[in-house]
């Protein structure tokens, strides 16, 4: 993922209540019945909270669950929580104090503006480090301590594509919020629309130091498009829905996993109509492990999971198998493992290839509906 919300706000240490998990980020000892201290950064505040709160909580759940083996048995996993508000600047002051921390591993920035800033402090720590920031960019940049366990946005924007040309989409106005998440996967989607044949115009990027975006839809309407693709977050994507149905825009809208977020239905307002969403996890419905995790999740915190529920307690669950692997919390040990292993988990097999890049990265296809989303289609 890959958003960048309005509002930066304060960085805040959030402590974890569950069982076997902590606040603490004191330094890790190498005792056989210390903690193993897990660094997560994501967002806990802005707009983007609902993504970062909901992952954080498919991370503790995995850390009340799954449990190191071998010579790592008997040592509880301890999350070190920091909210880096979905901004690059705060997401490398967070990288800051982690890599001073003494710690095992980082669950690291959820989007791709924040990743890109706070990979170089991680790799000059040499911090075994996973993230769901979803730009490209991140694994073409070479430092093997970091993997990206989700599908990337030439993934995500080719699935959209391909979905547009099903539905007979002949031409399509595209926009992005001038961020690094949102300009990746509006370009990736354009470039794949185009090959398809559709007939692109715009890719407009949109301020976020503004809510009026009247001229610049009305602009991209002139061109009488059949759909409008927006790459980036759910507040500006919200804006944009509301204003181009104001402005008579009745087509097919279209955006990545930024938008797949009630807030975003709540900002495009009553004239939603016909809304789909790309999106790299499965139904919670659908069956089988990520089903039986939802049932789970929803009975230790009384809610429904979240979009990146999954993806917090997949990330976890990878680390904790490259440990296992490596039958160490040695940074250079568990790297090395983090390329080698495979973790089943709710999102079925997580593996990365020799770039740190999710092998066979799913991408799924829903429809905004009512307050929250239905399941259409698998895209590949």
């Amino acid at each position: 993922m890959h958003r960048h919300p309005f509002i930066a706000a304060g960085i805040a240490a959030f402590s974890i209540a569950a069982a076997g998990c902590g606040g603490s980020s004191s330094s890790s000892s190498s005792s056989s019945s210390a903690p193993i201290k897990i660094g997560w950064s994501g967002p806990l505040t802005t707009a983007e909270a609902y993504f970062g709160s909901t992952g954080l909580k498919g991370a503790q759940l995995a850390a009340k669950e799954l449990k190191p083996t071998g010579k790592l048995a008997g040592r509880k996993i301890q999350l070190v929580p920091l909210d880096d508000a979905g901004d690059p600047a705060q997401a490398v002051t967070v990288a800051k104090r982690f890599a001073g921390d003494g710690l095992a591993a980082v669950i690291g920035p959820i989007d791709s503006g924040p990743t890109l800033a706070a990979a170089p402090i991680y790799a000059r720590a040499n911090l075994p480090t996973t993230t769901t920031g979803s730009n490209p960019d991140i694994v073409k940049r070479g430092y093997p301590n970091l993997v990206q366990l989700i599908a990337n946005d030439v993934r995500q924007g080719g699935a959209m594509a391909d979905y547009a040309a099903s539905q007979g989409i002949k031409s399509v106005a595209v926009f992005n919020d001038s961020q690094a998440f949102g300009q990746g996967v509006a370009s990736s989607f354009a470039a794949a629309a185009k090959a398809k044949g559709l007939r692109v115009s715009g890719e407009v990027g949109l301020s976020t130091n503004t809510q009026d975006y009247t001229s610049a839809v009305e602009q991209a309407l002139r061109a009488k498009p059949q759909a409008i693709y927006f790459g980036g977050a759910n507040t500006p994507g919200g804006l944009l829905c509301r204003q181009a149905r104001a402005a008579g825009f009745t087509g097919l809208f279209m955006g990545p996993d930024g938008i797949y977020d009630p807030s975003f239905i709540k900002g495009c307002g009553s004239k939603l109509g016909n809304v789909a969403v790309s999106f790299q996890a499965p139904p919670y419905t659908a069956g089988g492990a990520v089903t039986s995790f939802a049932t789970r999740y929803k009975a230790a915190y009384g809610t429904g999971a979240g979009p990146y529920s999954t993806y917090g307690y997949a990330q976890l669950g990878f680390l904790i198998a490259a440990m296992d692997k490596a039958q160490s919390t040695d940074p250079s040990a568990v790297i090395k493992a983090m390329h080698e292993v495979t973790y089943n988990g709710p999102l079925g097999a997580v593996k990365v290839d020799a770039h740190g890049a999710l092998v066979n990265g799913p991408i799924y296809i829903y429809r905004a509906d009512g307050a929250g989303f239905s399941f259409v289609r698998r895209a590949d």
